[in-house]
């Protein structure tokens, strides 16, 4: 996995996969993707995140558990949100807004917040990040 960073303020760093990694046992991959994530970015929060959760665990598994976020995200499941942020969501799919996602981490980490996924009106740049962030 490489992973470089962006100089933004130290708000934020550049994530980024080479290849494909295998998801979860029991999360299948999501149907097709309805729109591009643009580059990804990470906060430092979610950073802190991988580093602390990578000190007992495999670094591949923390990234699948991302990864799937992502997949779900870009496949239109839009994970713990409430009908209307859904709607807005597959709305935003036709008029080019902003789509925003929430995932609960707690199965793989009983300590995480939920996680948070939002990509630009443009798909410009997806962003993953902590509710406590925004």
């Amino acid at each position: 996995m490489s992973k470089d960073a962006i100089n933004a303020g130290n708000e934020t760093s550049y994530l980024s996969w080479e290849k494909p990694l295998e998801l979860q046992v029991g999360n299948p991959i999501p149907p097709k993707k309805k729109f591009d994530l643009g580059r990804t970015v990470i906060t430092q929060g979610v950073q802190g995140w991988i580093d602390k959760v990578a000190e007992s665990r495999d670094i591949l598994s923390v990234a699948s558990v991302l990864q799937n976020c992502l997949l779900r995200h870009q496949s239109g499941d839009w994970g713990d949100m409430d009908d209307h942020d859904k709607k807005a969501n597959d709305e935003a799919l036709e008029h080019g807004n902003r789509i925003f996602s929430g995932y609960d981490l707690s199965s793989y980490d009983p300590m995480a917040e939920k996680l948070w996924v939002i990509t630009e009106w443009d798909r410009s740049v997806t962003t993953l990040l902590f509710p406590s962030e925004y």
